[in-house]
């Protein structure tokens, strides 16, 4: 894991914990594709079904993040 991955937990985590509307309206319709998304396990997109194995509630609101899947 290099700096940049840390810091996209970093953000994604610190804008589940203190949510804003800005945020909220970008991760709102990337949680929805992830709801639906086969790969998406417990919460989590599963790394043994190909997925990057990140929290998806907090992976959703990093900006800067992709899906793995390319689905947003």
């Amino acid at each position: 894991m290099n700096l940049e991955q840390l810091g996209q937990i970093y953000e994604g985590w610190k804008n589940l914990v203190f949510k804003n509307k800005q945020v909220e309206d970008i991760a709102l319709p990337r949680l929805e594709i992830c709801a639906k998304c086969p790969i998406r396990t417990e919460g989590r997109c599963d790394s043994a079904k190909g997925g990057c194995g990140c929290n998806v509630e907090a992976k959703a609101r990093c900006i800067e993040c992709k899906c793995p899947k390319k689905k947003w």
